[in-house]
């Protein structure tokens, strides 16, 4: 077998070399990225863009259609009280559940209990604006036989005794223009106040009360239960 000439080995040679790592792979790489990347960019632009136009549309029908059902069908909230009008609910306090004394024109006053009345301008109960009356003993329905002081509407007119502000040794009171003031005080919604209710866990209003001025120098706590034989109205405007 005759041997290779010095061209034949040369020509060889080139043609098996390996070409530089580097080179060949950042030409074939850049190439191929860059088609991908244009062409995922294209594609998520295309769709975003897309997808942005179908919810505008989506968005304006929606809106159009929601402004015209509520031009249509406005529909008043039911009141939670609504077939239970005459109910009367007025459990006595369980337990002493208010610490308020002090010193009065009429005399000292020393009131341990406490009830809450809703407020009524309208065919729904509100304890917004509610009552209070606190007494020297355990209450009943009724006037009370010892003493006792009676606030309406501390939130609208601060203060007002709308024709039984109370008693205090054997005395009717007046309180206005007593100034007067809740601190902290804890009510509960509509929907706490109406029924069901029970009479183991009625509802409650708790608040500090001071009653200061013109003789008056009264403080202490409250933990009221609701009495619906407390419940006030005034004429709706």
């Amino acid at each position: 077998m005759p041997r290779p000439t010095l061209a034949a080995c040369l020509a060889l040679l080139t043609a098996c070399a390996p070409k530089d790592p580097a080179t060949t792979a950042t030409d074939s790489d850049a190439s191929t990225e860059g088609a991908t990347t244009t062409s995922t960019t294209s594609s998520s632009t295309t769709a975003a863009t897309t997808t942005a136009a179908a919810s505008t549309t989506t968005t304006g029908d929606s809106t159009g259609a929601a402004s015209s059902s509520g031009a249509t069908t406005s529909i008043e909230p039911v009141c939670p009280w609504s077939g239970h009008e005459g109910l009367v609910f007025c459990p006595a306090p369980t337990g002493m559940n208010a610490v308020v004394a002090g010193t009065t024109p009429y005399g000292p006053v020393d009131l341990h209990y406490a009830h809450f009345g809703l407020f009524m301008c309208a065919s729904c109960p509100d304890p917004a604006y509610f009552s209070l009356r606190l007494y020297a003993d355990p209450p009943s329905l009724g006037e009370p036989a010892g003493d006792y002081i009676a606030l309406e509407n501390f939130e609208l007119l601060h203060i007002a005794d709308f024709g039984d502000p109370g008693k205090i040794a054997g005395q009717m009171i007046a309180i206005r223009p007593v100034d007067s003031t809740l601190v902290d005080p804890a009510i509960p919604t509509i929907e706490q106040t109406a029924p069901p209710l029970d009479e183991a866990m009625p509802p409650v209003v708790s608040a500090t009360l001071h009653l200061t001025g013109n003789g008056w120098d009264v403080h202490g706590t409250i933990d009221a239960t609701l009495c619906t034989e407390l419940n006030w109205f005034i004429p709706c405007e």
